[in-house]
């Protein structure tokens, strides 16, 4: 999961691929980390406290699929 203050983006953009490089190619290449897939989560300075919460809902239910 990764906050960012860009719009929130379900696409591919300049900023989740470089993001995506530098995470996956670059900070957990040559560990063990398995990586499963990418969730951006957009205007994260500029949201309300329940938009907050939301995303730490989603969070929360997304890692109880993988455990």
């Amino acid at each position: 999961m990764t906050p960012t203050g860009q719009p929130q983006a379900n696409e591919d953009t300049e900023l989740t691929k470089a993001i995506k490089l530098l995470t996956s190619g670059w900070i957990f290449n040559g560990t063990d980390v398995q990586i499963i897939g990418h969730h951006f989560y957009g205007r994260v300075p500029y949201l309300t406290k329940n938009e907050l919460e939301n995303y730490l809902e989603q969070t929360d239910t997304w890692l109880k699929e993988i455990i």
